[in-house]
């Protein structure tokens, strides 16, 4: 298997290996016994399926690394980016957004910011709207190492003790909690 994945990505293979061993998979249970009206039965069955995508699911998948999703998750995102023109554009700006962060690619925002504002699609303008509210923020948090991670952290770990409280004590009490879950 691992010889033929190298062969796959010799010729321009891209995606992941998860993909390419689901699809060996339901070859391996043809061959096995299943006849082709049994697969064709189960892939009828997958179908009606993707009809049913929520839009949970559907988002998911949009934002999703290419690379971790199985062989029915891509045919699905596939059937919704062939089908809507719109969605297609929203797949690839969401992409490119995953990266741009996960990257952490800051001199890249403000083309994606453009794109985003160009595409007609109000959600992504919106979302595009707000990032260009906080622009110096936002190009910071890509560009630097910084983060103020912990300290949101602590702030999160401070209310919710303080919510548990429910105003019943007071300030000292706060204080002598967040110490001792420390």
């Amino acid at each position: 298997m691992k010889r033929l994945l190298n062969e796959l990505r010799e010729q321009g293979y891209r995606q992941g290996e998860t993909i390419v061993y689901e699809y060996l998979r339901t070859l391996r249970k043809l061959a096995e016994g299943m006849d082709a009206s049994e697969m064709r039965k189960k892939t009828t069955m997958g179908s009606a399926a993707q009809r049913a995508l929520s839009a949970q699911e559907a988002a998911w998948l949009f934002v999703c690394n290419p690379q971790k999703r199985r062989i029915f998750q891509a045919t699905r995102l596939d059937d919704l980016r062939v089908t809507n023109e719109d969605l297609g554009r929203a797949y690839q700006l969401a992409q490119d957004f995953r990266v741009m962060v996960t990257k952490r690619q800051g001199q890249v925002l403000g083309r994606w910011l453009e794109e985003a504002k160009a595409s007609g699609i109000k959600e992504l303008q919106s979302l595009a709207a707000g990032i260009y509210r906080d622009f110096n923020a936002v190009h910071a948090a890509l560009s630097t190492a910084y983060s103020n991670g912990q300290t949101e952290g602590k702030v999160n770990k401070l209310k919710c003790i303080k919510r548990q409280m429910d105003g019943r004590a007071n300030v000292d009490l706060l204080r002598q909690r967040m110490l001792l879950c420390a």
